[in-house]
């Protein structure tokens, strides 16, 4: 369906990324790729 088509669009372009993932004693940082076209979108809702 329609729908499900959305929901695999999402979890694609949103959920399954590239990224580092840097662990220190107070933080954890996660490092996208500087190609990724949704940096943005990730860089808005976590901050």
């Amino acid at each position: 369906s329609e729908y499900r088509q959305q929901i695999k669009t999402f979890r694609l372009k949103y959920v399954f990324l590239a990224a580092k993932i840097i662990k220190t004693a107070r933080y954890v940082i996660m490092k996208l790729s500087e190609n990724y076209p949704y940096k943005g979108v990730y860089e808005k809702c976590l901050v």
